[in-house]
């Protein structure tokens, strides 16, 4: 009985971190990739952005697709597409399965073992530190793993793009000045 007890209250608990997970996406970053013009590529769309499924799974996505999904499914429910990412980046609206599942990237669980983790511990652990960005080469390690690290590091305000020429994930903090 003790078992079964203190296993509901770790899963409890669990359960209120992830449910209180704060969001350090800024509004500055989140207006420059509002600008979408259908004619010029958005400088943006080469980061990983990350949202809530209705199945609480994490879809990953960019920035052209989440315009795309806009159009087509939340239009008339949010006053621009501003309106729209910023509820969505901030993980406040839990997208579709079904819409999800036609875009690129794909849908994942996260990770227990690495949702445990600090991020400190995950850029220690998993990182190569440069200067004023982190380089994550996933080797050895699943792919909800991988994803997963890169959900947590996007919810502390990090812009992440692969270089699929290097294998690795370039891991950087947003700053708008740069």
């Amino acid at each position: 009985m003790k078992k079964i007890i203190k296993f509901l209250f770790v899963g409890l608990f669990f359960i209120i971190i992830s449910c209180n997970k704060k969001v350090e996406l800024s509004d500055d970053f989140i207006k420059n990739l509002s600008n979408v013009n259908s004619n010029i590529p958005s400088p943006y769309v080469q980061y990983n952005l990350y949202l809530k499924t209705m199945d609480n799974n994490i879809f990953e996505t960019n920035v052209k697709f989440l315009s795309d999904i806009y159009i087509k499914y939340y239009n008339n429910d949010y006053k621009d597409f501003y309106d729209f990412l910023k509820i969505a980046l901030k993980q406040k609206l839990k997208i579709k399965n079904s819409v999800a599942n036609h875009y690129e990237y794909g849908i994942f669980s996260e990770s227990s073992k690495i949702v445990e983790l600090s991020n400190k511990e995950i850029i220690k652990k998993y990182f190569i530190i440069g200067e004023d960005v982190f380089y994550f080469y996933p080797k050895n390690i699943s792919i909800e793993e991988k994803k997963t690290i890169l959900y947590k590091m996007f919810l502390d305000g990090y812009l992440i793009t692969f270089d699929d020429y290097a294998g690795k994930y370039i891991i950087k903090k947003y700053n708008l000045n740069k």
